[in-house]
């Protein structure tokens, strides 16, 4: 018996969320069909309801003032109905408005906001209580946001690795740059989710988007050739040299960290490497 839960995905587009259902009779759906509901969602221009745009940022702060929130004001009514379709959604899509990639004249720079954005966003356009979430952006590019408790991140490599495998060779597109398949006609619109956010949930959410970090991507090269079959019993030292480098590249790039932050960051890098040698 298939679980009903796994029949639809959530979707974040312009401050609305959705419900997109992917199972329809039993039949999954084409990709031909989920594109066309996709387009239905882009055309949609219902405006948010008040709150609703931001009402992600609750899911990026601490947990404590989130599950008091909900329990308060997600427990019944509207809120907690719309709140059990994201969080029963097979997994989260945010249609984002904004271009990414490593294009035009400043590649590593566009690095550094591509991967800001796939890591948080705005800080309320995602959904971070997911195990993943699938972000596209307004050019195409895409890529995807996993919350880690449940696997390590070579766990979703994989599974993002078949996905792109599989949409190239065995799926493909038309000529004229559609997903294949047809379309049935009776298909029921994405549904609007709908909130009534009030004035303290409110207050929490200003909070959290306001608090905004900053990413940085830095490419490590090593020049020459490395024997590893001989290095074996050194590793830890070559491994050593690369953190050693990293966090030095770091203070040198960003001179606002503190004093408190050069702590924190050779901390981190101290417990990574002691983790790495046992």
């Amino acid at each position: 018996m298939r679980n009903s839960y796994l029949e639809f995905v959530a979707v974040y587009h312009k401050g609305r969320y959705f419900r997109l259902w992917v199972y329809r009779a039993g039949r999954l759906l084409s990709p031909r069909e989920i594109e066309y509901q996709i387009q239905r969602i882009l055309d949609d221009l219902s405006p948010p309801f008040p709150g609703e745009e931001k009402l992600g940022a609750l899911t990026a702060g601490d947990r404590v003032p989130w599950a008091q929130m909900r329990k308060q004001y997600f427990s019944s009514g509207v809120n907690k109905r719309s709140l059990d379709a994201i969080e029963r959604s097979a997994f989260f899509i945010t249609l984002d408005e904004e271009e990414q990639g490593m294009r035009g004249d400043d590649p590593e720079g566009n690095l550094d906001r591509y991967a800001k954005s796939l890591l948080h966003g705005r800080c309320y356009d995602r959904w971070f209580d997911k195990s993943f979430s699938i972000v596209i952006y307004k050019n195409g590019k895409n890529g995807l946001n996993a919350e880690h408790s449940w696997a390590d991140a070579p766990t979703v490599a994989h599974l993002w690795e078949y996905t792109l495998a599989t949409d190239a060779f065995q799926l493909g597109y038309t000529e004229d740059g559609h997903c294949k398949g047809e379309v049935e006609p009776s298909l029921p619109r994405p549904q609007r989710l709908v909130w009534d956010i009030g004035s303290e949930v409110w207050r929490l959410i200003k909070i959290y988007v306001r608090d905004y970090r900053e990413t940085a991507v830095m490419v490590f090269q090593v020049k020459g050739k490395i024997n590893w079959k001989r290095s074996q019993r050194n590793w830890h030292r070559i491994l050593y040299n690369v953190y050693i480098y990293i966090f030095l590249d770091v203070i040198l790039k960003f001179s606002l960290f503190n004093a408190a932050d050069h702590m924190k960051v050779m901390l981190e890098i101290s417990v990574g490497l002691v983790c790495a040698e046992m």
